[in-house]
């Protein structure tokens, strides 16, 4: 009798306990509904007892259907998100190293696994790997934020996760070189002052004044 009243042998929607305590008040209404109407006559009492019961029948189906749909639903779209955060972890130009309570490489996504090559780097201390990205390791485990650091003679965004025993990169090696030649070119604008000009040249010739403007300019141009 337990089992056959238990929660797994409930309609959808009588799990919810918030539907079960409506459909039990309208049960309740319903019920009192038809003891008022036998009170006044059998025949009334009998029509309201079969309206009622194909009223709550046909509700009940309804509802049922409509929780079934809204879980499938639920199950459905928790698969994709599920599955949308896999294929974008794989997927992602973000590289991404996960470690074993022994400090070896449990997974490597594809993104990082290219900066490798070919070598096997999985169930291996980064150590033996390579010792310049066990450094940078070591020397920003207790970063908050990402920092820029140079691996391989590219620039990567940086952060170790050390809850978690992770670690994140992605190569901004063109960003980085788009700011220094933006550095590099940047405009400046100055002046330059020669003592006693004038009195050293109110003896030279015009020529002699164009060759020292020409050497003046060259030296400030290097």
């Amino acid at each position: 009798m337990n089992g056959l009243f238990s929660r797994t042998n409930l309609p959808e929607f009588l799990r919810n306990r918030r539907l079960r305590g409506l459909a039990l008040f309208m049960i309740a209404l319903s019920v009192a509904g038809i003891v008022l109407a036998f009170l006044f006559s059998w025949v009334l009492g009998l029509l309201a007892l079969v309206a009622v019961v194909t009223s709550l029948v046909f509700a009940f189906n309804t509802m049922n259907e409509i929780s079934a749909d809204m879980n499938r639903y639920i199950a459905d779209l928790s698969f994709r998100i599920n599955r949308g955060e896999q294929e974008a972890l794989i997927d992602m130009p973000v590289g991404v190293m996960i470690f074993g309570d022994n400090d070896a490489i449990e997974w490597v996504n594809p993104y990082l696994q290219q900066y490798f090559g070919d070598e096997t780097v999985l169930s291996k201390r980064m150590s033996d790997v390579d010792p310049e990205l066990e450094n940078l390791i070591q020397a920003h485990v207790d970063d908050e934020q990402p920092q820029t650091v140079t691996w391989r003679d590219r620039q990567f965004s940086f952060l170790v996760q050390k809850d978690f025993r992770a670690v994140y990169m992605i190569e901004v090696t063109h960003f980085t070189q788009i700011e220094q030649r933006y550095e590099n070119e940047r405009i400046a604008i100055g002046q330059v002052f020669l003592d006693n000009y004038d009195e050293v040249t109110q003896s030279m010739t015009d020529q002699e004044i164009s060759n020292l403007r020409n050497y003046v300019t060259n030296e400030l141009s290097v």
